[in-house]
């Protein structure tokens, strides 16, 4: 697992990409979760997506940076959340 760091400016201003044609497998879950496989391993691996991340993932459409999905889900959630939504982003981005 590859980890990103959002405290380096540098990377605030990359512009993430969730493609889920390249995920061989998504489920909905009744809860609002998403369960994927991921495609890099031989034998898959299963990942259930909370709420936040399927909010994540759905922002992550190379239009918006990294800056630019915490400050909308700031925006969303209220500036006190900013670090739990940052701390979270860095889980998701690190997962892909």
């Amino acid at each position: 697992m590859i980890s990103i760091n959002l405290n380096n400016k540098e990377n605030l201003k990359l512009t993430p990409i969730f493609v889920k044609n390249r995920i061989p497998y998504i489920r909905n879950e009744n809860n609002g979760c998403i369960t994927i496989a991921l495609p890099e391993k031989r034998i898959p691996q299963y990942k259930i997506l909370n709420k936040s991340a399927v909010e994540f993932s759905n922002l992550m459409d190379g239009t918006n940076t990294v800056q630019m999905i915490l400050d909308l889900l700031a925006k969303k959630y209220g500036e006190n959340h900013r670090t739990a939504i940052t701390t979270d982003m860095g889980i998701v981005l690190s997962t892909f």
